[in-house]
């Protein structure tokens, strides 16, 4: 509801730069997003993955103004069991520069700055198509003068976070 939202905001500028090479069954890249200060980026969860080059899985650009992210991204596939099975894995490391947790106008949700470290493992197996098991685990470790207050930290930074996953594809 709009009645529920900090700061009415209609607009916002990114720009974005991403730079990939992709070799046998691997792929690399480095990207950027920078988030202008004239607005907050706002793009419901509801809708998927933000459509940033910088997106990370457990990352949150949505709500910040005024942002910086630069975002080292490998991905690979590792054939396992005689070729009956492969993982698909996903390293990315990701340093985001966020404004000050007290500005509510450019940081809606009082996100410190941070560095984000993800490994994702998506496994296939060859006689069960349809079932796409996943692990992601994800660190986030905070940067620079944050005021003493859990609410600045507490599920946002200085975390470990895991998920295990069970996609079946109908």
């Amino acid at each position: 509801m709009d009645t529920l939202r900090y700061f009415n905001q209609n607009t916002s500028d990114v720009l974005g730069l991403k730079w990939g090479y992709q070799f046998n069954h691997s792929k690399a890249s480095l990207s950027y997003n920078r988030i202008l200060a004239n607005g907050q980026f706002i793009s419901p969860r509801e809708w998927g993955r933000e459509g940033l080059f910088s997106f990370q899985k457990r990352e949150r650009s949505e709500g910040s103004g005024d942002n910086h992210a630069l975002v080292f991204n490998y991905e690979t596939s590792i054939a396992m069991i005689k070729n009956e099975a492969n993982i698909n894995t996903n390293v990315s490391i990701g340093r985001h520069w966020k404004p000050e947790v007290t500005n509510a106008v450019l940081n809606k949700y009082a996100i410190p700055d941070y560095t984000q470290v993800n490994l994702d493992l998506l496994f296939n197996f060859k006689n069960l198509k349809h079932l796409k098991p996943e692990l992601l685990l994800t660190t986030k470790l905070a940067h620079g003068d944050i005021p003493e207050n859990p609410n600045f930290y507490y599920n946002k930074v200085d975390m470990w976070h895991v998920s295990a996953v069970v996609n079946y594809n109908f």
